[in-house]
């Protein structure tokens, strides 16, 4: 069984955790380094993931992983939150970045920057002054938090 096929089963395993721990699952991938297949998990709460957060996921995840001997051979766990600069691409995403400024282009080229007010049924709403957006989230090719300092 390849690496990425046991995916669903550790995110059926985590998924529960998570939630009772009031963190949500941004994605889980796999990658195989030689003889050592690396698992990256991210994950998200609202007001930050911590260090006492991270740990735990690893700590709990990685006893169960061992525990059940569900990864083949040699692996590294790797959890993290998904940073400043990660790519917002799906309607979760959206949906995170709530109160955020954020910059959008859609396929047409059209670069909208706002303030994201709700992301729900496939559409992202966007505050730009008095002025509201709704794009089609099928629309959008690059989506990025914008960092003000």
């Amino acid at each position: 069984m390849m690496l990425r096929d046991l995916l669903p089963k550790i995110e059926k395993i985590i998924l529960p955790f998570l939630e009772s721990s009031g963190l949500e699952l941004v994605e889980i991938t796999s990658l195989g380094k030689g003889k050592t297949s690396v698992i990256r998990v991210t994950i998200w709460k609202k007001g930050g993931v911590g260090i006492d957060d991270i740990t735990k996921v690893s700590r709990h995840l990685g006893d169960i992983l061992d525990q059940e001997d569900i990864i083949p051979g040699k692996y590294t766990l790797e959890v993290s939150s998904p940073g400043l600069d990660r790519e917002l691409k799906t309607e979760a995403d959206f949906r995170r970045a709530e109160g955020e400024k954020i910059a959008v282009t859609k396929e047409d080229g059209t670069k909208i920057e706002g303030e994201v007010c709700s992301a729900e049924d496939g559409n992202l709403v966007l505050i730009q002054g008095e002025e509201q957006f709704t794009v089609p989230i099928a629309e959008i090719t690059k989506g990025q938090i914008v960092i003000e300092f």
